[in-house]
């Protein structure tokens, strides 16, 4: 982070000011400096209100939630923040890492709507210097066109839903949508972009692209073998299922996904938030009408702990 200004508080003081003026003046400006000093560690206050003015988790009631609270009703300055960790270099140009991408989805897919846009292009102004937020926003506008070319070239595949009792789309198809996909990423995204984002998910789904290859050509062995063998073979296929379907998984279908999470995710923080106050419950009372309100919530244990670690 770059160094405060010698001169960013030194302000010459008339000597006909009150003394406790003056010290009150100097704790304004020794708060002001250790904002500014922490703004790497901390979200501004800029950046948060620029998501926290609008309600965006959609209309209605969330029909089957327990505590049955509109969404649209105003919300408490907002629970679920965009991931931390925009970084710039020293000399202020954009670091290209994970939570870039993290922050991109969290206003695309997460909250979406027609003013996700708006609203990340506020919070990058708010969380990085001149140079790295123009250098930000010019990915997000390859990263969108992006996401736009690759739900129609996945379109054209008809694919279909790849669920754990769905057979996985012929091993060829896979090869092939994988080829053009990688293609056209590279093409609108760039080799950096694409290395830090995507390496870990490309090296999974190679690796399962492998091994469907291996029960293709092993598919007699394998119906020969013992029944606990078949029990083994039928949780790693339910495996290769899921990086399947998650790699074949459109943007507008992740986007549904992640709005349905975050409204479910501010209705137990509403609710959780009212058990804790409760007075009458013992605390063993309280932390299990909580329990059962993330079960009634979240179908997997994986979103409800999710929602623990980002809840009140």
């Amino acid at each position: 982070m770059s160094a405060l200004p010698a001169n960013a508080v030194s302000s010459p003081w008339k000597r006909y000011l009150l003394p406790a003026s003056a010290c009150v003046a100097l704790a304004a400006c020794a708060a002001g400096i250790a904002v500014f000093l922490d703004r790497d560690d901390t979200h501004s206050e800029q950046a948060v209100a620029a998501i926290s003015r609008r309600d965006v988790f959609g209309p209605g009631t969330l029909n089957g939630s327990a505590p049955g609270d509109s969404l649209n009703k105003p919300r408490a300055p907002a629970v679920l923040r965009p991931p931390r960790g925009l970084a710039s270099s020293d000399g202020r140009q954009l670091l290209i890492n994970p939570a870039l991408h993290e922050v991109f989805d969290f206003f695309l897919l997460q909250q979406g709507g027609a003013n996700a846009d708006v609203d990340l292009r506020d919070y990058l102004e708010a969380s990085l210097p001149h140079p790295a937020c123009i250098q930000a926003m010019e990915i997000f506008e390859h990263y969108q066109a992006y996401m736009r070319a690759h739900d129609s070239l996945l379109s054209s595949q008809n694919f279909g839903d790849v669920g754990s009792a769905v057979p996985v789309p012929d091993i060829g198809r896979l090869v092939a949508w994988r080829e053009q996909r990688d293609r056209m990423r590279l093409g609108m995204l760039g080799e950096q972009v694409v290395s830090v984002w995507y390496r870990e998910d490309d090296n999974r789904f190679a690796e399962a692209l492998e091994a469907l290859r291996q029960r293709v050509g092993n598919a007699a062995t394998a119906m020969a073998s013992a029944k606990d063998g078949q029990g083994m073979n039928q949780a790693g296929e339910e495996e290769l299922q899921e990086i399947v379907a998650s790699e074949i998984k459109s943007f507008s279908a992740r986007q549904q996904e992640q709005t349905l999470w975050a409204a479910h995710f501010q209705t137990y923080a509403d609710a959780a938030a009212r058990i804790r106050r409760e007075s009458g419950p013992s605390p063993a009372e309280r932390e299990g009408k909580i329990r059962e309100l993330l079960e009634s919530l979240f179908a997997t244990e994986a979103d409800r702990q999710r929602a623990r670690d980002l809840g009140p």
